[in-house]
């Protein structure tokens, strides 16, 4: 799992509009995002036929057809052992997407990340945990893009948050990467209403500094970060955290999401 912010300087995001929003909060970054690396493309056909028996509510049906979206790009006979890093986004004007992001594209927005990418690794999960954030993000897909909470956002207090703020019913980019963040316990004091990308990226930078490795080099814009969180921290957010253990709610095969079959 990972949390990925990229530059306002970085294409296609270099538009003037990404430019004045990150000039105007203060930092590099126009946009954030989720991605997890390693999807299994079996995996996720596995998923969609458990969301296919499922009752057709509305967050199973944004589900089902994000996970279509993906597993249409591949023929049925795919290889075992193929694997996939998947995007999940809000951005401005769309409904929150998700996409596979691929090592040669012939669009940017579908290349893995590099040069103008910062990327901050949640290390050590346990896989219920990740399987189940991979979920939510599944579940999140198709809900519209909060315009003008994402353009107030820069005006509001971006502290006062308590982490258990409810689920919106549209997101922008860092409200979005924030509650997938906050469910796990990490920047719980951020609120859902006043988090851009640059504020987002000063908390994990000064609360999680510790835990960081990895250097900058000035010759390359790519960084990767890494959050090594022990055991005790996933045992402890257990108890309180919702989205980290409601997996007892799925019937499926929760380990084989995630597996390189």
């Amino acid at each position: 799992m990972k949390v990925a912010l990229v530059k306002a300087s970085t294409p296609p995001f270099d538009a003037l509009f990404n430019k004045l929003a990150a000039k105007l909060t203060g930092g590099d970054f126009c946009h954030c995002e989720i991605a997890f690396e390693g999807v299994s493309i079996n995996g996720l056909r596995r998923l969609l036929k458990h969301y296919a028996a499922r009752s057709r509510s509305e967050a199973n049906k944004r589900a089902r057809l994000a996970l279509m979206s993906v597993c249409n790009l591949f023929p049925k006979d795919c290889p075992r052992g193929t694997n996939l890093t998947v995007a999940f986004y809000a951005l401005q004007g769309m409904p929150l997407g998700v996409r596979v992001l691929a090592e040669f594209a012939d669009d940017p927005f579908y290349m893995k990340y590099g040069d103008g990418w910062r990327q901050y690794v949640i290390a050590g999960a346990p896989q219920d945990v990740v399987t189940t954030q991979f979920v939510w993000c599944l579940e999140q897909t198709g809900k519209p893009y909060a315009t003008m909470d994402a353009l107030m956002s820069p005006f509001k207090s971006a502290r006062g948050g308590s982490g258990m703020e409810p689920d919106r019913a549209s997101w922008f980019c860092s409200n979005h990467t924030l509650r997938f963040c906050q469910h796990m316990a990490l920047c719980g004091d951020l609120g859902l209403s006043g988090t851009t990308p640059n504020v987002l990226d000063n908390e994990l930078q000064a609360t999680y500094i510790e835990t960081l490795k990895g250097s900058v080099d000035p010759e390359d814009t790519s960084e990767v970060f890494y959050l090594n969180l022990d055991q005790s921290h996933w045992q402890v957010i257990a108890d309180f955290v919702p989205y980290v253990i409601r997996s007892g709610r799925f019937s499926w095969d929760r380990s084989t999401l995630l597996e390189h079959d």
